[in-house]
């Protein structure tokens, strides 16, 4: 049975209004990719079929790298991307309140701010995305690892639970289009928990 895309399970309300302003496609845009070793990125395998309506009949594959709350790594970032880090980071403290007041813990630009989905009129919602999987690419002393570490998209547990050798295999083709893209080299990290 061929592995799906899956949606994730729950979207945080600053998610469902918001993708991830450092959302990079590692296909199109590789040179956006800031290789910064300080930084824990996130990342989503998906295929262009549930980018938009435009792409559905596609399945080419490409990864998806951002950061949660990218705020506080401005000097990660041109100067030109301050404002709009700015602007994001006022609508997660404007909306924090609210959801702590509800009890959800909401964290900013999260795994499904990077798996959105693309209207026909260019409109985005992380609510309606989809990947394969999802996990941190992160360096470690010596190399860049990237894991399936996600609450969402991690496929270690849950409904959409794969085998261990599923999630390698996922892991080891979003490896290879990171290190083809941005010609950084990868040891992969399966977590099952």
């Amino acid at each position: 049975m061929p592995i799906t895309q899956i949606s994730p399970h729950r979207v945080k309300p600053s998610e469902a209004t918001m993708i991830n302003s450092v959302w990079i496609d590692l296909k199109e845009t590789p040179q956006e990719f800031v290789n910064n070793k300080q930084i824990t990125y996130l990342w989503v395998l998906y295929d262009y079929s549930s980018r938009s309506q435009e792409h559905s009949q596609s399945e080419e594959k490409t990864v998806i790298v951002g950061i949660e709350e990218p705020w506080k790594y401005m000097d990660a970032f041109d100067k030109s991307v301050h404002p709009k880090l700015e602007e994001m980071k006022k609508h997660y403290e404007e909306t924090k309140d609210f959801s702590n007041s509800l009890g959800l813990k909401d964290g900013m630009g999260g795994h499904p701010t990077l798996a959105a989905w693309f209207s026909s009129d260019g409109r985005a919602t992380g609510s309606n995305g989809c990947a394969y999987i999802g996990g941190e690419l992160y360096w470690d002393k010596k190399t860049w690892f990237l894991n399936n570490q996600s609450g969402r998209f991690g496929r270690a547990k849950g409904d959409h639970k794969l085998k261990k050798e599923q999630i390698e295999e996922l892991l080891n083709e979003a490896k290879e289009i990171i290190e083809k893209a941005v010609n950084i080299e990868i040891t992969v990290e399966v977590i099952m928990k």
